[in-house]
């Protein structure tokens, strides 16, 4: 039997009734003066999240990439696909408890390392999904509840580098 892992790293076995999905994604480690962007949703504030999210029909990763890092975050980056040094995907069975799905997630990380004054800022700030976000140094990162399927990526793409 397959095993789904929610964001907390617990994990879950599908019960008869389950809703399955299959979904790609893609997410943005976004590295700025030795800091990396995260993100807290308002419905689950104490897991740090990275920006990103569903690839939309006809979009590629790199233009949902962009798409869902403003979507999310409010900020208007300007990255360019040559920003890109690394990237990582996996394929992940995937609980996502807010909607009560169970989803085989296709997710593709891309590491852009880029410091840009117009996006960094000190102390938190409100993202756009009703959550906040934070510049957190990459020292740090040890002390925060990362989220499960997104530490997997970033540990693979550190890793690459």
């Amino acid at each position: 039997m397959t095993t789904y892992t929610d964001r907390y790293g617990k994990d879950h076995i599908p019960p008869d009734n389950a809703v399955f999905k299959s979904r790609e994604g893609v997410f943005v480690v976004c590295i700025n003066r030795g800091c990396l962007l995260l993100q807290w949703e308002h419905y689950a504030p104490l897991v740090a999240d990275l920006p990103g999210g569903g690839i939309e029909q006809g979009e590629d990763i790199f233009t949902a990439a962009g798409r869902e890092f403003t979507e999310e975050t409010g900020l208007n980056f300007p990255f360019l696909q040559q920003d890109i040094s690394a990237t990582h995907t996996h394929t992940v069975h995937y609980y996502a408890d807010v909607d009560d799905e169970y989803w085989t997630y296709t997710q593709t990380y891309l590491w852009i390392e880029k410091d840009e004054d117009n996006i960094f800022f000190d102390g938190e700030k409100p993202n756009g999904e009703n959550g906040k976000m934070r510049w957190v140094n990459l020292s740090d990162l040890k002390n925060i509840q990362f989220h499960a399927i997104h530490q997997r990526g970033y540990n693979a793409l550190m890793s690459e580098k």
